[in-house]
């Protein structure tokens, strides 16, 4: 979609502000399961979508649903009682990538991110900061070695965190309880080396601020600023993240019916529902709402 936007709008109008009104991992497939397809495995497609988001120089975006009975919300219960792993994905999404671009390691490939035998590695620059994402995809727990010595040999602060499940819950769940696990950096640090011990599922984070380069990242360091001084800070300071912390955001919504019997349900806001014509049931949603039905529905005069 995002392809064929920019083969036809693009090319007739130009510079176009590209929005995203609702994003997210199906919640609807028939060829996903509720406890195996969502949780950490929805959060790692989260990341995948935004790398995309990026390469079609999207300008504003907002994950959908942030709360809602279906398999991948980013929150649980009736009034975000609890963060879901895919919301606590967005979450640390949205702290870290404001003011990056992706490093490309797959040259010749729509995917940036290198592929290892039981990861995959995503690598985002900005501002002298480095962040990595160390994703699993193995069905067991595996330690991983990766050296990134080419592209630094160290920093002024090194941060980790591992997002994952709980103990005995499952990875492709988003009722699993979230774990978010601080790293200490001996664990997995030391000179240009990365250890990731990962459980299915699991995401690891990297930050590395005020980096050290290697001389062939630091080559490059200056024409990745430069080009995403071009596209501004104000550009990526709108795009991507509707914060999840405020809830969805409330819309004043005028609903109408069609002459179908339909179940019509509103969200938050002050909205107002139409029935029309038909058998229809009108549930309101957090709000001053209107409910009004339409004329009863009658057979056909013979």
């Amino acid at each position: 979609m995002l392809r064929m936007m920019e083969n036809t709008w693009g090319q007739s109008f130009g510079d176009l502000d590209v929005y995203i009104t609702e994003w997210n991992s199906s919640g609807s497939s028939g060829l996903f399961d509720d406890d195996e397809d969502y949780g950490l495995y929805q959060a790692q497609e989260m990341l995948e979508i935004v790398e995309e988001f990026m390469l079609a120089g999207v300008d504003v975006a907002h994950a959908w649903p942030s709360l809602q009975n279906s398999p991948n919300a980013l929150s649980m219960g009736r009034s975000h009682d609890e963060i879901g792993p895919a919301g606590e994905m967005f979450a640390m999404m949205a702290s870290a990538l404001l003011g990056k671009t992706m490093l490309d390691f797959s040259l010749g490939s729509r995917e940036t991110e290198q592929e290892l035998a039981h990861l995959d590695l995503h690598a985002l620059y900005g501002n002298s900061e480095l962040i990595l994402f160390l994703t699993s995809t193995s069905d067991q727990v595996e330690t991983t070695q990766v050296d990134v010595s080419g592209l630094v040999l160290g920093a002024e602060t090194v941060t980790g965190q591992v997002l994952g499940v709980a103990s005995g819950q499952l990875p492709g769940s988003n009722n699993s309880q979230v774990e978010l696990q601080a790293l200490a950096v001996d664990e997995f640090f030391d000179n240009g080396m990365m250890k990731a011990v990962l459980r299915p599922g699991d995401v690891m984070q990297i930050t590395l601020s005020g980096i050290e380069p290697s001389a062939g990242f630091a080559a490059l360091m200056p024409g990745l600023d430069a080009a995403f001084a071009s596209t501004s800070e104000e550009a990526l300071a709108r795009a991507l993240w509707h914060a999840l912390e405020n809830g969805p955001t409330e819309y004043d919504d005028r609903i109408r019916g069609t002459a179908e019997g339909e179940k019509i349900k509103s969200f938050q806001g002050d909205d107002t529902v139409f029935g029309a014509v038909g058998n229809d049931t009108l549930i309101g949603g957090r709000g001053q709402d209107l409910l009004k039905g339409g004329p009863r529905c009658r057979p056909a005069a013979r």
